[in-house]
């Protein structure tokens, strides 16, 4: 996971940080100390976050289906940065949403 060099991240069901991996705390200029916890939406670009929320609502609703949505983030060196990101709700070993 921390070898890839794709983003990765995992929040839980609010939408608080709970993992990322080398290669997005590198790209964004964080630590992880910086952003456990943190809401994800702190580290999106304003005008994106209803593609998000709808992003999040079809996760749930459509459980362990994936859906791509671009997202602007706000880079410390080139300004903002426009990736694709792919959310997929994670359910716990009792089927309930954990992630």
């Amino acid at each position: 996971v921390q070898a890839q060099s794709m983003y990765l991240i995992r929040t839980d069901l609010i939408g608080n940080y709970t993992f990322a991996n080398d290669a997005f705390l590198q790209e964004f200029g964080f630590s992880f100390e910086d952003i456990k916890g943190l809401p994800s939406l702190d580290t999106i670009c304003s005008d994106d976050h209803d593609a998000y929320r709808a992003a999040v609502y079809e996760c749930f609703k459509h459980p362990g289906k994936s859906f791509k949505v671009f997202l602007r983030k706000p880079h410390y060196l080139k300004g903002e940065v426009a990736t694709e990101w792919e959310f997929i709700l994670v359910n716990d070993f009792d089927g309930n949403p954990s992630e």
